[in-house]
């Protein structure tokens, strides 16, 4: 299987992998399984490019998470 996947968005999985010791492969298959169980839906706006490129998708209203120690250090400071 092949998937295209933006550079920032690779780069944003393999920092994640850093601070987990997870393969950003695998961190990346996990999201997108949370999301399909999930049910999670993308509101997506189809936004016309300039005369050279074709229309493209726009992702707006995306949940944005902190990053994955962030959200460590915040259960451990909760669980005392």
């Amino acid at each position: 299987m092949t998937i295209r996947l933006d550079g920032a968005t690779v780069e944003y999985f393999k920092a994640m992998a850093e601070e987990t010791g997870v393969r950003y492969q695998t961190l990346i298959n996990l999201y997108l399984r949370e999301c399909a169980a999930s049910g999670k839906r993308l509101a997506l706006a189809w936004v016309s490019g300039d005369e050279s490129s074709a229309s493209v998708p726009a992702v707006a209203n995306v949940e944005r998470q902190p990053p994955v120690a962030a959200r460590s250090r915040a259960k451990r400071s909760a669980a005392k």
